[in-house]
């Protein structure tokens, strides 16, 4: 049964950033569907023989980079997003940035100042409809007031129920103004307004618990039902009855643990440690899954896919490693990977993405992680601003 304890500037300047752009990543579409029914039976995921569509080399896009040349506290980009100001949050494993279009603001924890940023990881980043921003580093959340510019933190404990649960993983705030916490030891409702936690776990003798403690994602839809990316599977949860509607078991390993739902209402699903990416259609039910590449799901190395993103014209981006960034266009049925070439400057950095955001501008941005091989320098680059197409991609041969 759900353990259920309570508990108590200036408008940036304009940077130049991407009009398109497309991410790609070994593809491999699910689609699920959600029953009217309350029970919460085992659904197993099948898998059936995914479509190998077309895939071209992109070209058309000369990528732009900020680092710790520019004032980037660390060049691996794990987070982003874009306040309501227009600024730029990026997390990173060396503090909190800031970045107004010109310059970076760096947020990092200060020697007995209990008002500074609670630790140097920065491992998730939301923030809610007042304005506040949420912050997951380390082992506790940070609640950061952008008028005062001061934090004030929530250190997890487990054995402590005014606390956060455990490592954050993912943070989102649904229809009511709750936040609800993925992290490493279940999930977490935080009431804002009051600071009261609430913590939902595995019962192995509750079939309407979750699959699984270790919770990666969750994402509220338009239907206002919470997806639950755990270990052990899908979890589609009722968060007025804090019990899970139907579980959806995936025998695919690394488990799925990333979820955006498109301007068409489905759902799409990544494996951020390889596995590829997959799509939940409510209304048919039917499992599709596409590929571009041979020999799925033996392929050489490892294929993940860190994070999804939609563009304003229905584009979906996907981080990858090793492939870089790929574009999917689902009405051509084709990919675009977009991957570093040493000769050229203007080609992505390397081929580890590890984060995307697709700003209010029209831009979508990708944070890297800077090979430990390649030295420090200009090039060493973790944040990619693409500016408008070029010329476009040449066609599959």
């Amino acid at each position: 049964m759900a353990d259920r304890n309570h508990r108590a500037a200036q408008p940036p300047g304009k940077p130049t950033i991407v009009r398109r752009l497309s991410i790609g990543y070994l593809l491999v579409l699910l689609a699920f569907s959600l029953p009217p029914s309350a029970g919460a039976e085992p659904r197993p995921v099948v898998a059936g023989t995914p479509i190998r569509l077309p895939l071209v080399e992109g070209k058309d896009i000369r990528f732009t980079h900020l680092s710790t040349e520019q004032g980037l506290s660390e060049n691996r980009v794990d987070h982003m997003l874009q306040d309501r100001q227009g600024f730029i949050w990026i997390g990173t494993l060396n503090g909190l940035n800031r970045y107004d279009g010109y310059r970076f603001k760096t947020h990092k924890p200060v020697p007995d100042n209990p008002n500074s940023l609670g630790g140097l990881r920065v491992f998730a980043v939301l923030e809610d409809r007042s304005g506040i921003l949420w912050i997951g580093v380390d082992q506790e959340l940070d609640r950061f007031d952008p008028v005062t510019e001061t934090f004030s933190r929530f250190r997890a404990d487990p054995d402590n129920p005014a606390s956060p649960s455990g490592y954050l993983e993912h943070m989102t705030q649904d229809r009511d103004g709750i936040l609800w916490l993925a992290t490493r030891n279940g999930l977490d409702r935080l009431d804002p307004a009051s600071g009261h936690f609430t913590h939902y776990r595995n019962d192995p003798h509750d079939p309407h618990s979750l699959t699984s403690n270790d919770v990666r994602f969750v994402l509220e839809d338009r239907q206002g039902t919470l997806w639950i990316a755990a270990g052990a599977g899908l979890d589609a949860f009722d968060r007025r009855t804090g019990r899970v509607l139907r579980h959806y078991p995936s025998s695919q390993q690394p488990p799925l643990d990333r979820i955006l739902e498109d301007r068409s209402g489905l759902l799409w699903l990544s494996a951020t440690r390889g596995g590829g990416l997959a799509s939940l259609d409510r209304e048919t039910g039917v499992f599709t899954r596409y590929t571009w590449f041979e020999g799925w799901p033996g392929t050489p190395g490892l294929r993940g896919c860190a994070a999804i993103q939609e563009d304003q014209h229905g584009m979906l981006w996907l981080a990858t490693k090793p492939d870089g960034l790929v574009r999917f266009d689902r009405a051509r049925r084709l990919f675009t990977r977009y991957r570093n070439n040493p000769a050229d400057p203007t080609s992505l950095n390397n081929d580890d993405a590890l984060s995307l955001l697709a700003d209010r501008e029209g831009g979508v941005w990708s944070g890297h992680e800077r090979r430990g091989s390649e030295p420090l320098s200009e090039r060493a680059l973790a944040v990619h601003r693409v500016p408008e197409r070029t010329r476009e991609p040449e066609q599959p041969g």
